[in-house]
């Protein structure tokens, strides 16, 4: 047996070795991703994030005796890092009590984040955009000024802040930007900065300021595949060769060292263009290497009967991207405990700020959702703790494997039926490639257990 990784650092000061009782059988814990790798069995456990590649014979079915285990090191090792565990082990309650210990350790006072709407106008009208019902309001001063003046009440002492600008276009508001990251500097405040942009809206000056001034590391742009269905979807008020140059802008950034992801949106309609997307990609940015390219399914798109049929689509687009020569989706992150799965349910909350000053911690703002304002701080505690405190899981989640890495709370708008297989198979993926680096890299060795 050969660790491929250990367990993630902060699981491992809280969790002890499992302690094996003689009158227990054994069964592969819920919480174990396998796959098939270099004749190996990958064993990854999705609540402690510990690799293991081993030559042991394992399934779900698969069933120990104590007697057994202790005869046998590897399994022994299996059955100490929960790998393994008793027949009856409840593992939701187990997972949920470790997760609300790890959260409680993670709380600390004031914000360490800020998301801020500086406008819900955008310069497109995206057939899909969850926002298109809603009153196209935009920050007053008034509103800025006492944006600022939160921030700096309720911001995390000796942290740098983070400031995430979405909309609506948020570049149609760049006095707002401006404003807020000049107090910010004339306070001494240290911040950094990311945005979510349809790419449209950005020159040569603008990419200086960006960076300079709003200390932009991240930079989100959304598209939707090839020419034809941006221009049917973006619907832009004015068209001029807008999806070429937002690839250009895209290079732009990413040349002066900012991460830029090209987020694409696809559904049934869109999804067989991928390669065409890719080739327009291919032709037009020279610095492919500094681009991460990633295809995000429509959330109604994942709502559809239809959607598991395309899902190797989206699986089969990361083998494109990376023949096509940009960069692909891996996450650190399943190396790590999540304690949030988004900005909504940080331990320590995290406040998303309206063009009216209204108070959410989710960036969808749905109505009824709002805890407060900057005006008055937070006036509906219950709605705040409603995202912040772990909820019950949900019953047809109890016996996913990928539980870990979701929501605790059921208030989330983002529904899927589909997402325990999807984000299983999607996970699996990520996780071949993160193994197949590491193993082949000559800097890391392998562990033997």
């Amino acid at each position: 047996m050969k660790e491929i990784w250990g367990q993630d650092e902060k699981i491992r000061s809280v969790l002890k070795k499992q302690k094996l009782n003689s009158v227990d059988q054994y069964r592969l814990s819920q919480f174990v991703l396998t796959f098939e790798l270099y004749g190996k069995t990958c064993l990854y456990n999705t609540m402690t994030r510990q690799c293991l590649l081993t030559d042991c014979t394992l399934s779900k079915d698969s069933s120990f005796s104590f007697t057994r285990i202790i005869g046998d090191s590897e399994l022994y090792k299996l059955a100490e890092d929960y790998f393994l565990v008793p027949e009856q082990k409840d593992e939701v309650v187990f997972y949920i009590s470790i997760y609300q210990l790890m959260r409680t350790i993670a709380k600390k006072k004031g914000f360490a984040g800020y998301m801020i709407l500086p406008t819900l106008g955008c310069n497109a009208r995206c057939v899909y955009c969850y926002e298109k019902n809603r009153p196209r309001r935009s920050m007053t001063m008034e509103t800025v000024d006492r944006t600022i003046e939160y921030i700096l009440e309720t911001r995390r002492k000796n942290t740098r802040i983070h400031f995430s600008w979405f909309g609506g276009e948020p570049l149609l508001r760049t006095d707002v930007i401006d404003t807020i990251c000049m107090a910010m500097a004339e306070n001494g405040i240290e911040f950094k900065s990311s945005i979510v942009t349809n790419g449209s809206l950005i020159n040569d000056e603008l990419v200086s300021k960006m960076i300079e001034d709003w200390h932009i590391e991240e930079v989100q742009v959304s598209m939707d595949c090839a020419e034809e269905d941006y221009i049917a979807r973006k619907k832009y008020y004015q068209y001029e060769n807008t999806y070429w140059n937002v690839m250009k802008n895209a290079e732009k950034l990413a040349c002066r060292g900012v991460a830029v992801g090209i987020r694409c949106n696809v559904d049934e309609g869109n999804i067989e263009r991928i390669p065409d997307f890719l080739s327009d990609l291919g032709n037009v940015i020279k610095e492919k290497s500094k681009i991460l390219i990633y295809f995000a399914p429509l959330h109604a798109f994942r709502e559809s009967p239809a959607f598991l049929s395309y899902w190797n689509r989206i699986i089969e687009s990361r083998t494109l991207i990376e023949r096509a020569g940009f960069r692909n989706v891996t996450t650190s992150s399943l190396k790590s405990f999540r304690v949030n799965n988004c900005m909504a349910d940080q331990p320590s909350g995290y406040a998303v700020i309206a063009p009216g000053g209204e108070l959410y911690t989710c960036l969808h703002c749905e109505p009824g959702t709002s805890h407060g304002d900057i005006f008055r701080g937070t006036t509906r505690p219950d709605i705040l703790r409603s995202f912040i405190e772990v909820g019950d899981v949900r019953e047809k989640c109890r016996d996913c494997p990928i539980l870990p890495e979701c929501t605790p709370f059921s208030r989330c708008p983002n529904r899927n039926d589909y997402c325990k297989i999807t984000r299983t198979e999607s996970n699996i993926y990520i996780l071949r490639q993160m193994v197949k680096e590491q193993v082949e890299s000559a800097c890391q060795p392998l562990k033997t257990g």
